[in-house]
């Protein structure tokens, strides 16, 4: 008879294909990790890793187990969850962020969360490599996919759900141009522009646009972290340009003034996607309705 927690473990080694990267995750020492495999192989009488030095692969039949692992673990989780409340809810997310997100949606999403369903582990990686983290929730190693770029499709992935978001310039309000009817590209131009770097697609656009115009794209500073930006904007220096919900609370406490620009259209989606063949748990479930609200 098959236990849960062994074929959990098989399913965490596959991901990472590593016996020690699966003993970190889950918790236990590489020996139990180890033994737990030994026995799962011994009940179905295969093997279902080559150990090659140091170097960790499924064979072939541990990658047709694979699937089926995922199966058995699913069905177990379904059948705990028909007999759970909301507040006993427990199990883990993966969440795979680019960094806008995570610096601007993402810690309030996650307070929320953790304090509506304490029984679920969260975890976020974050990374402006979109590629990267696309990968990961291919083999399986990410939940969710929250991304702020344009509207983006993949063929092995679903929309859980998109919104569009607004990006603009944000500035103190002592600032000359603060109020001002209409800010022109080229006024800008000749500013202090406090952006992200060019990694950013958002960012891109402007600096392509700013070039279609023929007018210069040299920012003052150019940093990876929106919220970084959001702090030196406040504290008087230069104007930023940012998704606006990253300075939404400022913006509403009139700690930071948006100017009123020409349109630069742009458009930027915050997207969150699972893969399409990933059976829902009931804690990935609670975060969907959450993030819908």
């Amino acid at each position: 008879m098959l236990e849960i927690k062994t074929v959990s473990t098989f399913i965490k080694t596959a991901e990472l294909l590593s016996f020690t990267g699966a003993a970190g995750e889950l918790g236990y020492s590489q020996a139990a990790v180890t033994a737990q495999i030994k026995q799962l192989e011994e009940e179905l009488g295969v093997r279902l890793f080559d150990r090659l030095g140091r170097t960790v692969a499924l064979t072939g039949a541990g990658r047709r187990f694979l699937p089926r692992a995922y199966e058995l673990l699913h069905a177990a989780e379904e059948a705990a969850a028909s007999v759970q409340s909301a507040r006993e809810i427990r199990g883990e997310i993966r969440i795979g962020a680019s960094s806008s997100i995570s610096s601007g949606r993402i810690p309030d999403l996650l307070f929320r969360f953790a304090k509506r369903y304490p029984g679920v582990r969260v975890t976020v990686k974050n990374s402006d490599y979109i590629l990267s983290l696309v990968e990961k929730i291919r083999r399986g190693e990410l939940d969710f996919l929250y991304l702020l770029d344009e509207p983006s499709h993949y063929a092995d992935f679903r929309i859980v759900r998109e919104r569009r978001d607004p990006v603009g310039f944000v500035t103190a309000p002592a600032h000359p141009l603060a109020g001002k009817n209409h800010v022109t590209l080229e006024q800008l131009s000749k500013e202090a522009l406090v952006t992200s770097d060019l990694d950013s697609s958002y960012t891109l656009y402007f600096a392509d646009l700013m070039r279609r115009r023929g007018l210069p794209f040299r920012p003052s500073l150019e940093l990876s972290s929106v919220s970084a930006i959001v702090e030196i904007v406040k504290r008087g220096f230069g104007i930023g340009f940012i998704p606006l919900f990253a300075a939404g609370d400022l913006i509403c406490e009139g700690e930071l003034t948006v100017l009123e620009t020409e349109d630069p259209g742009i458009e930027i989606w915050s997207q969150l996607f699972c893969h399409k063949d990933k059976w829902i748990t009931p804690a990935m479930q609670a975060f969907i309705d959450l993030f819908e609200q």
